[in-house]
């Protein structure tokens, strides 16, 4: 009797392949046990005296493998478009244009040392500017405004900037401890 059972389990590990293929469900394989002798077959329901075994296809998951090797850096990427700004410039005290630092403005002059009014050529289309000083760490603070010449109800350009074609003007202005006062200063002017 001990051996019709280990013959019957080896025939049953045997037949496996065999009886997988022949099963639909793909995650146990099932075949019925000849009572007489231990013979696998194939059924819809097994015969009355035979029984009928099951296993699982797949065995119980195993360890995790070992992380792999980090992959090479990938190659840099393209540089992106300018910035939304499209003229921009850095004028010094005196009014020149620091062209290294500068885009789309052609020419800049002081126009008047007495309200320090500083005239520029912009040469793209613009709708508003915004303007920061420049102070170079000075004691007392710095300001600035910025006009454009299609924004202009009080003739401001007609007063400083009759000639040369300019557009925009910047006034520099310093609190000097309290007295706010014209005062020549370099500044950075954005333009969109």
């Amino acid at each position: 009797m001990p051996g019709l059972v280990i013959g019957t389990i080896a025939l049953v590990i045997g037949a496996g392949a065999g009886a997988y293929a022949a099963t639909t469900g793909g995650a146990k394989i099932t075949v019925c046990v000849h009572s007489n002798g231990g013979g696998l077959y194939q059924a819809r329901k097994c015969a009355k005296r035979d029984t009928k075994l099951s296993w699982n296809t797949t065995g119980l998951a195993g360890a995790p493998g070992k992380n792999g090797t980090n992959g090479t850096d990938g190659t840099d990427g393209t540089d992106g478009t300018d910035g939304s700004a499209v003229a921009y410039a850095h004028i010094s005290q005196t009014g020149t244009l620091d062209t290294a630092n500068s885009k789309n403005v052609s020419a800049a002059a002081l126009a008047s040392s007495g309200v320090n009014v500083y005239c520029m050529s912009v040469a793209v289309p613009v709708r508003n500017a915004s303007v920061t000083v420049d102070d170079g760490g000075s004691e007392y603070p710095g300001f600035a405004s910025v006009d454009l010449s299609g924004q202009d109800p009080n003739g401001f350009f007609a007063s400083f900037c009759p000639t040369g074609g300019y557009n925009v003007a910047v006034v520099t202005l310093r609190d000097d401890g309290g007295t706010i006062a014209p005062d020549p200063m370099a500044f950075w002017v954005t333009f969109n």
